[in-house]
């Protein structure tokens, strides 16, 4: 649902208590197992980057692992149709909420390497009320509340918080973004759109955050990829992943699992 249950840094709980939390229920979407491709065909591979979820992780490992060209999803696109068809092997990363609302946070601290979240809230006025002066874990809770759309906590458990809607309006309702881009850029210079990288869950009624929550449910989007890496667990389900690739008839590298062990070494040793 997305709602704050606990803040690392207060005292009260351990960051890895924090979370253990699941922050967001629909934000678990499942690996299929069933086959489209026959082994004469060899799928073509796309992968979907949320940012901040370890998509450049996933193109490190599926580089070292096949010589097949990918089709990246980057983070301010929409997935197109086409990708969604049979002839393709669809990958997406996905992050535990908690540690992804952290990271989304930490990263923001920078100015220079800084995401655009970051930049969209200091060029509306907001980098002190964050990152002001000492930190302290208020800063923390006022960042999240306030992304999440200041969602009154009544009501944090009957829609979608911010990573979320940033998965359903990539993937999912893709026209609503787009439509809500063209909204506010009519409206005021866009150095990026909003969607779905800015400050924009204000922007979503909490109507449409209830069917982002069903939509998490019932998709047939989100269930229709072939595998999801989580970046906590990327390296074990990224072989799996690629088993899953060889039985569609995919084809790899010889030797691939031992680059990938070489790779882990470095790509995973600073994760953020």
């Amino acid at each position: 649902a997305g709602g704050p249950t606990c803040f690392p840094g207060n005292g009260e709980v351990t960051e890895e208590e924090c979370c253990s939390y699941n922050f967001e229920l629909g934000a678990v979407p499942r690996n299929k197992v069933h086959s489209r491709f026959g082994r004469d065909k060899a799928p073509k591979v796309v992968i979907y980057h949320l940012e901040k979820a370890g998509g450049s992780v996933a193109k490190a490992f599926w580089r070292a692992a096949s010589f097949r060209p990918i089709v990246l999803v980057r983070e301010p696109d929409t997935i197109r149709d086409e990708f969604l068809e049979g002839r393709y092997f669809r990958v997406g990363t996905i992050r535990e909420p908690c540690s992804y609302y952290l990271s989304l946070y930490q990263y923001g601290r920078s100015r220079e390497a800084g995401h655009w979240l970051a930049r969209d809230l200091a060029h509306r006025g907001f980098r002190d009320r964050f990152y002001g002066g000492e930190k302290r874990p208020e800063q923390f809770r006022d960042f999240l509340l306030h992304i999440l759309g200041d969602m009154p906590a009544a009501k944090q458990d009957v829609g979608c918080g911010y990573m979320s809607l940033r998965v359903w309006t990539q993937l999912i309702m893709r026209t609503l973004g787009q439509e809500l881009n063209r909204r506010v850029c009519d409206e005021r210079e866009c150095e990026v759109p909003p969607v779905p990288l800015g400050d924009f869950a204000r922007l979503i009624s909490e109507d449409l955050k209830r069917q982002c929550h069903q939509d998490f449910v019932h998709s047939h989007v989100l269930t229709g990829f072939d595998c999801w890496l989580h970046m906590e667990r990327s390296q074990d389900e990224f072989r799996e992943c690629v088993e899953r690739f060889v039985g569609e008839g995919g084809l790899v590298n010889q030797g691939w699992e031992s680059k990938i062990d070489s790779l882990s070494t470095t790509v995973l040793r600073h994760p953020v």
